[in-house]
């Protein structure tokens, strides 16, 4: 089993498509208008409706924030190691699994994103110094290897985590860092496809 950990804010959005912020359709592309009639029902999970928005312009904020060409090196990764997506990102606590694989593919994803890490950010953890710190992003993927090396006892897995924050802790071997400028490109996917190979 092969699992590519995937963070979106920094990896499949950066500055030039974070700076369209909230839109009201006039930066949607026709492929995202065309996007939402296939959008799944229950696609936010919390926040909910913000600014008033509708459902439509919240879909559209969304598309608006992934990046396609980010999307087509990712897509580089999964058709070269066969990977499945986990999502480690913080979108996984405001947009379902579903919304988030609709979200993707809508964009021109062509992979299948099997789980979400756990959301451990709130949960407070003891340093050595006896100061309260959150658990890091590392402590979820972490757990989640874990719980997959527990079911699939027969099978190994193999795994790479992309990010733009490093929290990895010991995983580093298994990371790669992206700039939040730039988002995924060609260099961090080909150290991802060597991860995974």
């Amino acid at each position: 089993m092969k699992i590519l950990f995937l963070d979106i804010d920094g990896v499949l959005n950066f500055w030039r498509t974070e700076q369209n912020g909230w839109i009201e359709g006039e930066f949607a592309s026709q492929a995202d208008l065309d996007a939402l009639e296939t959008a799944p029902d229950v696609y936010r999970l919390v926040g909910g409706n913000p600014r008033g928005a509708s459902r439509e312009q919240i879909l559209l904020f969304d598309l608006n924030q992934i990046d396609r060409p980010a999307i087509q090196l990712l897509n580089k990764v999964v058709e070269a190691t066969g990977c499945k997506i986990v999502i480690s990102s913080s979108w996984r606590i405001m947009v379902s699994q579903q919304g988030l694989q609709w979200l993707l593919s809508a964009k021109g994803f062509v992979g299948e994103i099997v789980g979400v890490t756990q959301n451990y950010s709130e949960i407070p953890e003891s340093s050595e110094s006896g100061l309260i710190i959150a658990k890091q992003r590392g402590h979820e993927i972490s757990d989640y290897i874990e719980l997959m090396k527990s079911i699939h006892k027969d099978s190994e897995i193999k795994f790479a985590i992309v990010d733009d924050v490093d929290e990895m802790l010991h995983l580093k071997d298994h990371f790669v860092q992206t700039n939040p400028e730039f988002g995924l490109r060609q260099q961090a996917v080909d150290k991802l496809i060597e991860i995974l190979k």
